[in-house]
């Protein structure tokens, strides 16, 4: 049997269930503090002649971050990009939390994710459409921006401020303007056998194919929301004219170098009033006929990163039994592949409030967050150290090779007894121990962007396709 995909796979696993008492200790500063940036106003104004989409170009923070090209420490940055061309006639658009730049684990830039998934002209055939990338980010953004916002203190930072909206439009089967709006909202819940607050996202999904004017906003609506409720005073001939138009009803026939002229002028009258909002402005102009105007500004950065490729495990108590591992019935395997990696490639492994007794634990290539180790030892190969965040120790020891140190900056330092060897042995059995997934005949890359799954004979079932990586 062979299975075209779309280059998208997501499992998500439960293990049995298990409650045991928290342990002490858990209540700490993060050691990672990623600037929490957001801030900016999204468009999309829409009716039967097509639809434009809008965005200004600032980046926000309470806290300064880096702004690149310059490099300056600053509270804001006037070179985000907000906007993507998706497909030939369908693009998207992104507001809320612009996650942690290269301060966290993931090193995660959604910016950067996207231009690196859609390039600069969108993806070719239907696979831009606001239904396939939709798709796409409704599964490899949620699983990214769980590892991101687990590195920030659910004291100090509430939900609401790691959201994310991402608007899609574009166009039906039939040419009729279609959008669909992704919301990532995050919540804080006590997790797995430590009972720390650990974070989850849920994505609220809606969709609307336009026959009438529809205008939806994103971001700091309230000057757009008055705007197009027509009730902001403003001398200005466009909102006049928008006006003038509403209270008549005739906003369906609106063309669109009115509805682009109407966003401009949101975006400039929104920039007047925050300045949490500015630069130049990025917008797109899509007709039903196939005619598309497409602008972004010069100085928009042009680096791109695959979305991140790891196996996150919530809420495990590993133990020197069998099974090794379990997780109570919220808690698990989340997993999402869109064979944009190397398929020989190892995966990595994300372990988040999970606890570990008794057990060998293998470290490289390996991140390791909100955890507590007890009684276990740590095997380091030499390689890539784990990223590790906000973890306790109990009596524990680590296995390195002989002639390497770790790291002066690592969390693990003075935390456990150290014992070194000439090799140490990592085997199949030990948690965390490197894994790929079973590719040889059985899962192949295609020309056009596209995967090919093949089961039966000696690739088996699909599951086994993901076999060897399928244990913590």
């Amino acid at each position: 049997m062979r299975t075209a995909l779309r280059g998208i796979v997501t499992l998500t696993l439960l293990a049995s269930m298990l409650v045991v008492q928290p342990v002490d200790g858990q209540d700490r500063e993060p050691e990672v503090r990623p600037a929490l940036a957001s801030g900016t106003i999204n468009l999309v104004l829409a009716n039967k002649n097509g639809f434009v989409i809008a965005a200004d170009s600032r980046m926000s923070s309470e806290t300064a971050f880096y702004c690149e090209p310059d490099g300056k420490r600053q509270l804001y940055c006037d070179n985000s990009q907000k906007l993507f061309r998706t497909g030939p006639t369908s693009a998207m658009v992104i507001a809320g939390f612009a996650v942690g730049h290269k301060n966290s684990p993931l090193d995660l830039a959604i910016a950067s994710v996207l231009r690196r998934r859609f390039g600069s002209a969108g993806l070719p055939g239907d696979r831009g459409t606001p239904y396939a990338a939709s798709d796409w980010a409704e599964h490899a953004l949620r699983q990214a921006l769980i590892g991101v916002a687990a590195l920030y203190n659910p004291a100090k930072i509430p939900a609401q401020n790691l959201s994310l909206t991402t608007i899609f439009a574009g166009f039906d089967k039939n040419g009729a303007p279609v959008l669909r709006r992704l919301l990532f909202t995050e919540t804080w819940s006590l997790t797995g056998p430590l009972h720390v607050m650990a974070p989850e996202y849920q994505v609220i999904s809606a969709e609307k194919k336009i026959t009438k004017f529809f205008p939806v906003t994103a971001g700091i609506t309230c000057v757009a929301d008055a705007v197009l409720a027509g009730i902001y005073k403003s001398n200005d001939p466009v909102i006049q004219g928008y006006n003038q138009k509403l209270r008549n009803k005739l906003l369906d026939d609106l063309s669109l170098q009115e509805m682009r002229a109407l966003a401009q002028v949101i975006l400039r009258e929104t920039r007047n009033f925050t300045p949490l909002v500015g630069g130049e402005d990025q917008i797109g102009e899509f007709s039903v006929n196939g005619d598309v105007r497409w602008n972004l500004p010069a100085v928009l950065p042009s680096q791109t990163q695959l979305s991140p490729s790891f196996m996150l495990w919530k809420g495990l108590f590993c133990t020197n039994s069998q099974p090794q591992c379990t997780a109570d019935g919220r808690d698990g395997l989340t997993y999402f592949q869109d064979f944009q990696h190397s398929l020989d490639e190892p995966t990595t492994k994300f372990f988040l409030a999970s606890r570990f007794k008794d057990i060998a634990v293998a470290l490289d290539n390996n991140y390791f967050v909100s955890s507590h180790f007890e009684g276990v030892t740590l095997k380091w190969r030499g390689g890539t150290l784990p990223f590790m965040h906000a973890n306790t120790f109990d009596q524990c020891a680590i296995e390195l090779p002989e002639g390497k140190d770790l790291p002066p900056d690592s969390e693990l330092n003075g935390q456990c007894r150290l014992i070194r060897k000439p090799e140490v042995v990592v085997d199949p059995s030990t948690v965390g121990a490197p894994a790929k997934m079973q590719t040889s005949g059985c899962v192949t890359n295609n020309p056009d962007g596209s995967v090919s799954v093949r089961a039966g004979g000696s690739c088996g079932s699909t599951a086994g396709i993901f076999g060897p990586i399928l244990q913590p």
